[in-house]
């Protein structure tokens, strides 16, 4: 038996009341292993789609399965399943890089084809190990009615990302896809202790991000 795969389980609301029909238990689309967290976060998207996070999924790089209402209220079928690309903070990912892809999740709401998906363990080098970073991805629908989610951008906190920082740990996207917030709770802040430089530890960040050219695609962001 393995321990700590992880499901989802889908709540509909009929008359007021929410109820969970029994087939709406959601597992992974191809198999998991014992500790893979399956539903460590979830986010339901106002066009219905159903995104789970299991971020210790692949030895702690984790992924995030998208799931696609059909045929009614009471059936969602899985679309695809989403893993850290190539642009993440060491390249193709080590041993040593174990991103926790999936430890977050947010929708737009309209319209609701972008997610953000947190990496709150992402580490790019012996300075910034568990720095973390946050993706962008947009859904894009095909002429014959299929859907593809498609990488678009990196979010990082940059030239002062530090080990520990666990940016991506939380995020939010605004309603209409052109706002992100990330929180790094490890951040530390600088302070001035009877004059001299010192530091708050783990006294946390939270970035901006704002859409700043609506022609670009994929989306580009900046931190605030």
């Amino acid at each position: 038996i393995f321990t700590d795969c992880g499901a989802a389980y889908v709540f509909v609301a009929e008359g007021g009341n929410w109820q969970r029909p029994r087939q709406l238990k959601l597992l992974a689309s191809d198999a998991l292993a014992g500790g893979d967290q399956f539903g460590y976060a979830v986010a339901v998207a106002s066009s219905g789609t159903i995104v789970v996070g299991t971020p210790a999924h692949n030895s702690g790089g984790g992924a995030v399965y998208v799931y696609r209402r059909v045929g009614g209220r009471a059936h969602w079928e899985p679309v695809t399943k989403l893993a850290v690309v190539s642009e993440s903070l060491a390249g193709a990912r080590s041993e040593a890089n174990r991103p926790g892809f999936g430890n977050a999740l947010s929708f737009s709401v309209d319209p609701a084809d972008t997610l953000l998906i947190g990496a709150y363990t992402e580490s790019g080098s012996s300075v910034t190990v568990n720095a973390g970073s946050a993706y962008v991805y947009r859904r894009q629908v095909q002429p014959d009615g299929n859907e593809t989610w498609v990488f678009g951008k990196m979010l990082t906190a940059g030239s002062v990302a530090r080990g520990y920082d666990f940016f991506g740990s939380s995020l939010a996207l605004s309603a209409d896809g052109t706002a992100a917030i990330v929180g790094s709770p490890g951040t530390d802040a600088p302070i001035l202790v009877d004059g001299e430089p010192g530091i708050v530890p783990n006294a946390g960040r939270s970035y901006l991000f704002r859409l700043v050219n609506t022609s670009l695609c994929p989306l580009a962001l900046r931190r605030r």
